[in-house]
């Protein structure tokens, strides 16, 4: 009718009369237009409206798509998909397809349907985790003087965020500086702050910001040791630089007040530097200088330290055996360098008459205008100089006590140390641990040694012993009384300790000793005992007794031994004294005599000796008990001779007591006595160290046949080590007791992890893989590798020393050679002026050995043969054979 419409009418007769695809499957959807007639929404506007027109609406259809999905793959775990009603649970039959080949890899197992999990964000550093940590915001916006809850939250903040280190420690640092601000005069945080910008900034950073610190605070010897452990651990420093920097050190904080200690402090590290390069002849005339402005001016102390020989008469012979042996070169070079430093250690003697032949090693000559700089005198000599005898003993390695020292000169520090040597001192009291196990202890020793020293399986050890023993003599009479005879008992302990280091050679070297040989050595030392006793003013005191007879019960003369403790508490008994001083003593050698007879399981001459301390009274715990509350005071002093001589008898009361509890009760009730005295102590102190020693003791003498309960007994193990996590006496008693098993000493040693622990560790790993054979045996290597590895990855504090590196490095060489490079050069560059760790490097990794020796070159460590002038000696060792 209308024209506008007549194409569409002709398209849809068209539409309705094809024959396109006639298929009965096919739905003809091939209308472009469809017809809607639009309806009002109420049926009274449609009866109003019939006689008009209803409009007639077009829109297009959407093109249906002809692709059948056959199925659906739930990729996103969508939550509409999580529970399906009209279908059963397993609409899958489940089978498994069985593969032609054994495939042990760990697969992801499919699931068909999956549990919701609710996404949750990750929290920022600055949000706390929970309201613990909102809680202590909220406390230290109120009390920003609260020192101790400072560090509290900062510990807490840095545990919480452990998976992302490099912003966690940025938030350490910034949490930190918050807390400076409101508390500029804290020790504490001031410490904190300076062992945590090394992890935030590069060194030549972290050097600008202490000097910063330095400009405001000069004679700040915190920020001092800081700056120059920080610049010697830069890969940009050198031996000349190193020394300038300690030499400007103590030239400005000599202008302190009060300023002896921190130059004592400052000494202690320099001293250390130069050992640890590997120049001895400066080590040995910075230490006489210093020794003879401030201790002991005699002369006899220039033949100790000074030598008149300009070579070893001995060292050719040595060098022609090792140069005829065929070695490769980087083990030629290690055995060379290693003997030429332990001959040639002292310098020489400057003379007037010598010629240019003479200086052909010119570093074997030090004069003192070299080291001039590095060495002050002190201002109040008297008050310090026996701190100055004792760091220039611990350079030494002599074996002091070991115990958690507040004493800042007396402590070990983490840079000190570099080998086995530090945990010598163990072998001074019983240990309960077997000879198989001592073996190892020392075998692990003697792989870790750094000559020179004086350990006997060193060649040409004599003189450095000598050396040690005469400073011992010289400077008995330069101290106060008690101070001098603490003096007499070091000599003694050394020489003690010589013996018990000859005889563990011969067990590692399972070897035999020769009667007539051993006649000799006996004398030899009891004559050299003898011969300084008779000097000395103290041969009537009873310490200097006590360690007699312990050098005679060493020396294997049991008899002799309980002869002169005998002697020695009758004549104390007839001498009537009872000062205070005289009781602490005569209570200290008669413990000795009543431990020995308890070792010995003679129960009647041990209960006599204890019955003579309390005077034959009818009850000795009730006498032991109310001499015991009478001391009030700790053994919590500072002062470096109290640790060797105790100020108090209050240890030697409760030791007396359980002794006698073990005999007349039962073992039981003595260690529960025993914890009773150690929760008594509130504070961490000296006494509660040695009352966890003497519970670990206790339960270990065997007086009958009581097994007392081993679960109270390792949790008292983990309480000590948790206290006090440096003893190595415990850590020596647990590393050896067979019957535990791996993981319970893992545990207790790792609760609080350090240096020391990782080295006991790796004892008790070694002493459990050699009974084992083959692959077996490979188990406590993969163990003792991961828990280090673990460790140093996580970079845990405390556990960052020389030694734990060296372990770590050894460990990584039996276990997975790959990863010794790798290890190898992280270990380079924290402690790059270390001389030792390039020898080792250069003998587990034989093909980085010119490397490293190009890097000692440069770093102006001392050098004793390079590799052309080996390659010369060989071949004419070879020439002459």
């Amino acid at each position: 009718m209308f024209a506008a419409y007549r194409k569409d009418a002709d398209d849809a007769k068209d539409a309705e009369t094809s024959e396109f695809i006639p298929h009965t499957s096919f739905q003809d959807n091939s209308k472009a237009l469809v017809k809607v007639i639009s309806s009002d929404s109420s049926e009274s506007a449609n009866d109003s409206d019939d006689n008009q027109p209803k409009a007639i609406q077009y829109y297009k259809t959407k093109p249906q798509s002809t692709k059948v999905e056959l199925y659906y793959l739930d990729k996103d775990q969508r939550i509409e998909y999580l529970k399906l009603e009209s279908l059963p649970k397993r609409v899958l039959p489940l089978y498994r397809i069985m593969r032609r080949f054994a495939y042990y890899g760990k697969q992801r197992k499919f699931r068909r349907y999956f549990k919701r999990k609710e996404k949750t964000s990750k929290k920022s550093l600055d949000e706390p985790e929970n309201d613990e940590g909102q809680q202590m915001k909220i406390y230290l916006n109120q009390n920003q003087n609260d020192i101790e809850k400072w560090i509290e939250y900062i510990n807490y903040k840095h545990i919480i965020s452990t998976t992302q280190n490099d912003k966690s420690e940025k938030s350490k640092l910034e949490t930190i500086e918050k807390a400076l601000h409101f508390n500029t005069c804290s020790q504490k945080l001031t410490e904190l702050y300076l062992r945590t910008i090394p992890n935030v900034h590069t060194s030549d950073v972290v050097i600008d910001l202490i000097q910063d610190l330095i400009a405001k605070e000069p004679y700040n010897v915190i920020y001092w040791k800081h700056l120059l452990n920080t610049f010697t651990s830069s890969m940009g420093c050198d031996v000349e630089n190193g020394l300038k920097e300690y030499g400007k050190a103590l030239r400005i904080i000599q202008k302190s007040h009060d300023s002896d200690l921190l130059m004592l402090q400052i000494f202690k590290m320099c001293c250390l530097f130069l050992r640890q390069a590997g120049l001895n002849e400066q080590f040995f005339a910075v230490i006489h200088l210093m020794t003879s402005m401030n201790i002991n001016e005699s002369s006899d102390f220039d033949r100790v330290f000074y030598t008149n020989e300009i070579q070893n008469p001995h060292l050719l012979e040595y060098e022609d055996l090792v140069l005829s042996s065929e070695l490769p070169m980087n083990e030629l070079w290690y055995r060379i360098e290693t003997i030429r430093a332990i001959c040639n250690f002292l310098p020489v003697k400057v003379t007037s008459n010598i010629n240019q032949e003479q200086m052909q090693d010119p570093q074997r000559y030090v004069f003192n205008e070299d080291i001039c700089n590095l060495v002050v005198p002190l201002k109040n000599s008297k008050a310090y100089n026996f701190d100055l005898f004792i760091i220039v003993l611990k350079m030494f390695k002599f074996p002091l006590p070991y115990y958690e020292i507040k004493n800042e000169l007396f402590r070990t520090d983490e840079n000190e140390m570099e080998d086995g040597m530090n945990f010598l001192s163990v072998l001074l009291r019983h240990t309960f641990s077997s000879e198989n196990f001592n073996r190892i202890f020392f075998s692990i020793i003697k792989d870790l040694n750094i000559s020179p020293n004086y350990l006997s399986f060193n060649v040409e050890y004599e003189p450095f012993l000598n050396c040690i023993l005469k400073i011992l003599e010289n400077c008995s009479s330069s101290f106060n009384d008690k101070q001098n005879k603490l003096v007499l008992i070091l000599w003694l302990r050394l020489q003690r300790l010589i013996v018990i280091i000859d005889q563990l050679k011969l067990k590692v070297e399972r070897k035999e000793q020769d009667p007539v040989e051993y006649t000799k050595y006996k004398k030899q030392i009891k004559s050299k005992v003898k011969n300084i006793l008779k000097t000395s003013i103290y041969q009537n005191d009873l310490n200097i007794y006590t360690e007699y007879a312990l050098i005679e019960a060493t020396l294997g003369d049991n008899d002799s031994c309980d002869k002169i403790l005998k002697m020695a508490m009758s004549a104390a008994i007839d001498s009537h004294q009872h000062d205070r001083q005289s009781e602490l003593s005569f209570y200290q050698i008669s413990l000795h005599y009543c431990e020995r007879k308890l070792l010995q399981n003679n129960k009647d001459e041990c209960l006599a000796q204890l019955k003579v301390l309390t005077g034959h009274c009818d009850n000795p715990i009730s006498y032991f008990e109310s001499k015991i509350q009478e001391i009030r005071d700790d053994d919590n002093s500072n002062e470096i001779e109290d640790y060797f001589l105790p100020i108090t008898n209050k240890f030697n009361l409760i030791k007396a007591k359980a002794y006698y509890q073990l005999l007349t009760q039962s073992k039981k009730s003595t260690l529960i006595a025993v914890l009773g005295h150690i929760d008594a102590v509130k504070e961490k102190s000296l006494l509660k160290e040695k009352l966890y020693e003497l519970y670990v003791e206790i339960f270990h003498i065997k007086v009958n046949e009581e097994l007392p309960n081993m679960r109270s007994y390792m949790e008292v193990l983990s309480r000590a080590l948790l206290d006090y996590p440096k003893n190595i006496f415990i850590m020596h008693t647990i590393a050896s007791q067979y019957s535990l098993r791996w993981f319970d000493i893992r545990k207790l040693l790792l609760k609080s992890p350090t240096n020391e622990s990782i080295f006991y560790l790796l004892i008790a790993s070694k002493y459990r893989e050699e009974q084992f054979v083959g692959d077996d045996a490979k188990i406590y290597q993969h163990r003792i590798y991961n828990a280090i590895d673990g460790l140093m990855s996580r970079k845990v504090q405390g556990i960052s020393s020389v030694l734990t590196w060296r372990l770590y490095l050894r460990a990584a060489f039996n276990y997975d050679f790959t990863k010794c490079k790798t290890i190898l050069y992280q270990l380079l560059d924290s402690y790059p002026m270390n001389k030792q760790l390039y020898l080792d490097g250069a003998r587990y990794l034989p093909e980085e050995h010119s490397q490293l020796h190009d890097l000692i070159i440069e770093k102006g460590l001392r050098t004793h043969a390079i590799a052309e002038e080996l390659e010369i000696l060989r071949t004419s060792s070879h020439h002459a054979g």
